[in-house]
């Protein structure tokens, strides 16, 4: 049902954002008023590292999988739905104005990291709901597939892995974490060191060519892509 039929949450703001965020009624037979809107593009960023160390709560537990996962892919899954059903009913549109319709061509990005696929101590958590959501993004656009129309929209999504990149949290990993593994604060402390973090610019730009270019050359649907080999994270 629509967001303004269900009832209030303790996160109100979370309500009223996608209520914007989804602007067009989500009903069957609703459609795309402006022909001119052709691309729609999700970076699906939000998150945490949550709880670090060994031996996680079950609060701890709770808390990274509902901010790292649960709340990402509803997002991710509502941006698909919604888009997959906003394609024009061609047999409705006067055949002169036709070739000013087409569908949406949706794109989303999961930002994952590599820890989605490399164990990293004392990151567990962290690492699980990475991983979790690569496996949810990848097989969503299978779904997606299978209900692209000449009327409705593609969705294409990537996993996008852009590196370590020299932001707040790896200040906070190689500083603020008393638990974290030695060896891998060991490991960020050395990027930093020596110069090996990624310029979060040059990863952007990486990721934005790749997604306005938006073809299978670029990335096929579904795949995940990493900025830096994943072979050079040494812990």
């Amino acid at each position: 049902p629509p967001l303004s039929t269900r009832k209030k949450t303790r996160e109100p703001i979370l309500e009223e954002e996608a209520q914007r965020f989804l602007i067009s009624p989500r009903s069957s037979s609703h459609t795309v008023t402006n022909p001119q809107n052709h691309r729609a593009i999700l970076i699906n960023c939000a998150g945490s590292t949550g709880y670090i160390g060994p031996f996680p709560s079950l609060i701890d537990i709770q808390e990274a999988v509902n901010l790292n996962f649960i709340s990402k892919t509803w997002l991710s899954t509502q941006f698909a739905r919604h888009f997959l059903n906003s394609g024009i009913n061609i047999d409705e549109i006067p055949a002169e104005t036709k070739k000013k319709y087409s569908a949406v061509e949706c794109t989303i990005v999961n930002i994952t990291s590599m820890c989605a696929v490399k164990p990293t101590p004392t990151m567990a958590l962290y690492c699980a709901t990475s991983a979790a959501r690569d496996i949810y993004h990848s097989t969503l656009a299978k779904d997606c597939s299978h209900y692209t129309t000449a009327h409705n929209s593609e969705v294409r999504i990537l996993n996008y892995a852009p590196g370590s990149c020299n932001t707040d949290m790896q200040a906070r990993l190689r500083t603020e974490e008393p638990l974290l593994n030695s060896t891998v604060r060991a490991y960020c402390q050395s990027l930093e060191d020596d110069g090996g973090l990624v310029d979060c610019e040059d990863t952007a730009k990486e990721l934005v060519d790749r997604v306005l270019k938006n073809n299978d050359a670029d990335f096929s649907n579904g795949e995940r892509i990493e900025y830096t080999d994943v072979s050079t994270y040494n812990y």
